[in-house]
């Protein structure tokens, strides 16, 4: 019974983690049955004190913007994120998820500590109706917070 719940584990785990490929050739726009989304992204790294002199673990911010169509957010679960630097990248699960009208958005922390005044990009997981979604916001600097 242990062998065929680690076994379970492990198909869970790998068939849900997406590849370097994926990630960076995700789209930057998602069209879902004529409701549209972008990606915005917030990526940061505390030095305020009592942070020790090489800072705290890299934090993120995303948020999933319907820009046009008909509002679905209700039923879109979001999953995790990515974060890839070169051929790197973390993931992590989202907390403090919050849904408005238009959007919907979660927090990451306990990064790797990349940067700061590195680019990056992010991605979000998501799915809506039995389908799994990624999509990208290119380019986003790891800003040095003091």
């Amino acid at each position: 019974m242990k062998k065929i719940l680690f076994i379970l584990f492990l198909s869970i785990l790998f068939t849900s983690c997406a590849s370097l490929d994926d990630l960076q050739s995700s789209p930057t726009v998602i069209d879902i049955n004529g409701s549209v989304f972008t990606l915005d992204a917030y990526v940061w790294r505390d030095f305020m004190p009592p942070t020790t002199s090489d800072g705290d673990p890299m934090r993120s911010t995303v948020t999933l913007n319907l820009i046009s169509g008909p509002e679905i957010l209700n039923e879109v679960h979001l999953v995790r994120q990515y974060v890839v630097m070169g051929d790197e990248s973390w993931a992590a699960d989202l907390y403090e998820l919050s849904i408005g009208s238009s959007t919907y958005a979660g927090t990451s922390e306990n990064g790797p500590k990349w940067g700061p005044n590195v680019y990056v990009d992010v991605i979000l997981e998501f799915t809506y109706d039995g389908e799994t979604y990624l999509i990208r916001s290119p380019n986003q600097l790891i800003e040095k917070v003091e």
